[in-house]
């Protein structure tokens, strides 16, 4: 068996819309035999997770599946191993450095609220 990476693509629909500009980009692990069977098995995921609900204010909220848009394999399991690279361009760069280090800090500090946890 092999291991990959898939992204699925899934379109937000807020209140019943046909289409929407908001999207949900998931990156999932697949363990398959072939790159053709964790293809399906991402598709098949993403389908099978297509949800709708109402949201806080009662407004009907739904998740598209749209497709698979990645899929790559990873060849060896270790710590440190890079799975996923995006290059990202900002108009504000300085604003995005800040808010890298921003997000940095909320995940250190979520990681002492746990060990704190009783």
């Amino acid at each position: 068996m092999n291991w990959y990476i898939a992204k699925l693509v899934f379109n937000i629909l807020d209140n019943g819309a046909e289409n929407s500009s908001q999207f949900d980009e998931q990156l999932r692990m697949i363990q398959a035999e072939s790159h053709a069977q964790a293809f399906a098995q991402a598709q098949l995921m993403g389908k099978n997770e297509e949800t709708e609900m109402a949201n806080d204010g009662f407004r009907k909220v739904k998740w598209k599946f749209i497709n698979v848009v990645e899929l790559n394999e990873i060849k060896e399991l270790k710590s440190g191993i890079e799975i996923y690279s995006r290059v990202h361009e900002a108009e504000q760069s300085t604003e995005y450095i800040k808010f890298a280090h921003f997000k940095s800090k909320t995940i250190q500090s979520n990681t002492l609220i746990d060990s704190l946890t009783f």
